[in-house]
């Protein structure tokens, strides 16, 4: 799954990059343009890529961030930690989290 975000005139601001297997959806990527980020961008990406992931039947979402990242942005959207490697990177812990994709309806 690739999602682009775009401004009204074209250029692109951001996106999100996911793959689809063996029943669920990893996203490898969801980025911003620094002037883009909290106005909701970020949450109508994810969104759109939930709503993929239910429809086509995955069990579950799961990604990973770093310290630097946006851990705070996904759990504030129901992502929970199931792992975590601290100094991954330096100093810097990866934290993986994972959101369930339960029809509600």
């Amino acid at each position: 799954m690739r999602l682009a975000a775009k401004k009204a005139d074209g250029k692109v601001i951001g996106g999100l990059n996911a793959d689809l297997e063996l029943g669920w959806m990893k996203i490898n990527v969801v980025i911003l343009d620094e002037d883009a980020r909290k106005q909701g961008l970020g949450t109508e990406l994810l969104e759109t890529a939930e709503r993929f992931a239910v429809d086509a039947g995955a069990r579950g979402i799961w990604l990973e961030t770093f310290d630097w990242q946006a851990l705070e942005f996904y759990k504030n959207r129901g992502y929970r930690q199931f792992a975590r490697i601290e100094n991954y990177v330096s100093s810097y812990g990866i934290t993986f989290l994972k959101h369930d994709t339960q029809r509600t309806s």
